[in-house]
């Protein structure tokens, strides 16, 4: 990004994010999910255990530290950038010692793997940029790519990225494959004029009784550029798409079709489902209230 960029420039930022889906993937999936969270600006007032767990399991392993993880699990809460308490954590108050006892063991199989790291949660932005003429489509000036690479290691003498996960088991050998998140990683380094990685490893650690710590190597080419370019121009031109249609409507929400699936990550039903369907509902007001932060 330009020193030239400012935020008047922007229609939208499309977001990267691991545990939390991927904005692009979100918005091609179901609209009116895009709709509710980021034109809306709703959110669930607490964080799901497994996307908490995730977070906090990742600060602790990077910086070395597993008290990051004790301390925010007791405290039940997820920092802001100002390392302030923001987002209360959805978990069992009569298992946090279990959890934090389950997350030592993983904590300290991560230790034992001695990953050479070279740098980590590293944000990057860049505008959309078709591969083909290292240009961005005239109609998406504006649009920009938002994430953090996850991990740089030295892996066999090689620099790679890699993309640590917690998992509830281990991962089947194919899973790895066609996964979109470390070709993006990728792609924005490209983007950015970046030393571009070739070989990428997706590292499940389990929570299980005996965590393991896999490593699932991938290899990408140029063709992974293009497939998340086309993905997020894609996802762009939908979301331009649908404000468009929405635009003098009164009620605007029913220009963002709803497409599911409904029952989504973590095998949970969509946090905004009483918004989408409040007729399947008794009181859905009340399961809002109950729910769901205020707008912002």
């Amino acid at each position: 990004m330009s020193e030239n960029d400012t935020k008047s420039d922007r229609i939208m930022t499309l977001s990267i994010a691991g545990g939390t889906g991927w904005a692009a993937e979100k918005v091609l999936a179901c609209p009116h999910y895009h709709y509710q969270k980021y034109e809306m600006g709703w959110r669930i007032k607490k964080m799901p255990h497994p996307l908490a767990f995730g977070i906090l399991m990742h600060d602790c392993c990077f910086v070395n530290d597993f008290d990051r993880f004790r301390t925010g699990w007791e405290r039940g809460t997820i920092l802001n950038d100002n390392d302030e308490p923001a987002w209360p954590i959805d978990r069992d108050e009569d298992a946090i010692e279990d959890d934090v006892a389950l997350a030592e063991k993983m904590f300290d199989v991560f230790q034992k793997a001695n990953l050479e790291i070279v740098a980590t949660e590293e944000r990057m932005e860049t505008p959309i940029i078709n591969p083909l003429d290292g240009k961005t489509p005239s109609h998406l000036e504006g649009v920009f790519v938002s994430g953090r690479r996850d991990m740089v290691e030295i892996y066999k003498g090689s620099e790679d990225l890699s993309d640590l996960k917690t998992a509830a088991r281990q991962w089947p050998v194919h899973q790895a494959s066609g996964m979109i998140q470390l070709p993006t990683y990728r792609y924005l380094e490209a983007c950015l004029g970046m030393d571009v990685h070739n070989t990428g490893h997706y590292l499940p650690l389990t929570k299980t009784k005996k965590p393991v710590l896999q490593r699932c190597t991938v290899q990408m080419g140029d063709n992974d550029f293009f497939a998340v370019y086309t993905k997020f121009k894609a996802a762009a031109e939908a979301i331009l798409r649908y404000r468009g249609d929405a635009k003098g409507k009164k009620k605007p929400a029913e220009a963002w079709p709803k497409t599911g699936p409904c029952l989504g990550m973590y095998n949970m039903l969509c946090q905004f489902h009483p918004l989408c369907y409040p007729e399947r509902y008794d009181k859905p007001e009340e399961l809002v209230n109950e729910k769901l932060a205020a707008k912002v």
